[in-house]
C-alpha cells in the first residue's frame, strides 16, 4: 500500500500506482512542470521587457541614444537572443529583430533585422 504523491491519501489498488484520482495526477504534473520552468519564465520576461524598449525607440524614431537611458527604461543589457558581428562594429546585440551597438563610447545605435 502507497500514498498519494499529491495529496498523501492511501492508495488502493494496483501497486504501482502513483496518484489517487486524475485530479491529484494532473495537479502534481502542473506543479513540477510550473517549477521546473520558472526560470525559463523570468528570462523570457526579460527578453520581452528588452524587445519592448527597443521597439518602443524605433517607432519613435529615436535609433541612438545613451546606454543610461536605456538602462532607465528597464533594458538589461545581460540578456539578449543572438550575437552578430557587422562590419562597421565589433559586436551586434540582438534581442529578437532589434539590436544594438556601440558606435561610440557612451551611445547605442539601435538596429533591425531585415
Amino acid at each position: 500500500m502507497g500514498y498519494c504523491k499529491e495529496c498523501g491519501a492511501n492508495l488502493m489498488g494496483r501497486i504501482d500506482k502513483k496518484f489517487c484520482s486524475e485530479g491529484c495526477r494532473n495537479a502534481w504534473h502542473n506543479r513540477v512542470s510550473r517549477e521546473e520552468n520558472i526560470e525559463i519564465k523570468k528570462i523570457n520576461c526579460i527578453l520581452a521587457r528588452n524587445h519592448k524598449v527597443l521597439k518602443g525607440l524605433v517607432d519613435n524614431k529615436i535609433c541612438e541614444c545613451s546606454k543610461e537611458r536605456l538602462a532607465e527604461l528597464g533594458f538589461n543589457f545581460s540578456y539578449f537572443t543572438s550575437l552578430e558581428k557587422k562590419p562597421s562594429v565589433e559586436k551586434c546585440y540582438f534581442c529578437y529583430d532589434f539590436g544594438y551597438f556601440y558606435p561610440k563610447k557612451g551611445f547605442i545605435c539601435i538596429t533591425r533585422k531585415n
